[in-house]
């Protein structure tokens, strides 16, 4: 019965959004941010790009500032995330949890297309601040990105062996 239903849903709200979970599966996810985001390092930049999630390629691909960067996932690595995106993120309940309002004169601050297995798919998009799960998940897409500077090949290990004498001058000289 409805009473029932409601009862139910009124002692565990949470109970249709994790079913919800496990029949939800992402195949591709766009993902627009245009807004001030944290580095590994906690400062604040200004960040304007897009985030292209692929299932069946296993890449993620980001196009800021007029490049595109593509990096390339283990098959576990990409379901990982991907289920992270709906089991943590909560991806698909965006649009209830979050005030999610563009009008078209409104630059969108952030904006998602998810494409799901079963064929569904759900546009979000809101001209607001960054929610923090949204934030988030922007800086985690970032981080896959993230240069090490010891990965540079420019660093190479030969040019710098702190063992010899030849990479400092001499102090008489």
């Amino acid at each position: 019965s409805e009473a029932a239903k409601a009862v139910f849903a009124e002692r565990f709200p949470y109970a249709e959004r994790n079913e919800r979970k496990g029949q939800l599966h992402i195949g591709r996810l766009e993902f627009y941010v245009d807004s001030p985001l944290i580095d590994e390092y906690g400062d604040e930049f200004d960040f304007r790009g897009t985030f292209v999630v692929d299932k069946k390629t296993c890449t993620i691909s980001m196009e800021s500032l007029g490049k595109t960067e593509t990096v390339t996932l283990d098959r576990k690595s990409m379901n990982k995330l991907l289920k992270s995106v709906i089991h943590y993120y909560e991806v698909f309940c965006w649009k209830e949890d979050y005030i999610c309002e563009a009008y078209d004169d409104d630059h969108s601050v952030w904006k998602i297309h998810i494409e799901y297995l079963n064929g569904e798919t759900q546009d979000i998009q809101s001209s607001d601040d960054l929610p923090y799960k949204v934030e988030e998940l922007a800086e985690e897409l970032l981080g896959y990105f993230e240069h090490d500077e010891f990965d540079d090949e420019e660093f190479d290990n030969e040019e710098f062996d702190e063992d010899t004498d030849d990479n400092y001058e001499d102090e008489d000289g």
